[in-house]
């Protein structure tokens, strides 16, 4: 009936955590192979033992599967010349313009425009990728513990 999945950290445990991630993709991937249990959540544990429980809604099995198949397929079957990383992803969902913070301290003044040396740049449609990529599974978790805002 119940399943827990446990992620443990090796940094300070903080709101909006790619870690969360683990824990939607766990129950993703048991719900797409059949397994629905009545109630799923996940607990990350940081390095001091602090701890942070969020429950899911559940997927059902066509549900999940058709979720991981548009994923893979377009992670797959397109052309990926852009940078999004996790963090422009949810300052996006939350309605915010997305950036892409420079942290290469050889290539960072700490003032004016920087040119990136990997010579990427965000997609025009960061908001569409944003929230066919992540939206799903923020939308299943439950609680306000996992720091994930949705925005217009």
């Amino acid at each position: 009936g119940e399943i827990t999945s446990v992620v443990t950290m090796m940094k300070d445990l903080a709101s909006k955590s790619n870690y969360h991630l683990r824990g939607a993709f766990d129950h993703l991937v048991l719900a797409a192979a059949g397994i629905t249990p009545t109630r799923f959540t996940h607990k990350l544990i940081d390095r001091e033992g602090k701890t942070c429980e969020i429950e899911h809604e559940p997927w059902t099995t066509t549900d999940a599967r058709g979720f991981l198949a548009g994923l893979a397929t377009e992670l797959l079957d397109e052309a990926h010349g852009y940078l999004l990383p996790f963090e422009a992803c949810v300052k996006v969902l939350a309605g915010g313009k997305p950036s892409v913070k420079v942290s290469d301290r050889a290539n960072h003044l700490g003032f004016g425009p920087i040119e990136r040396q990997d010579g990427l740049d965000l997609p025009p449609d960061a908001a569409a990728i944003a929230r066919r990529r992540l939206l799903p599974l923020v939308e299943r978790m439950r609680g306000n513990e996992h720091g994930f805002e949705v925005g217009t």
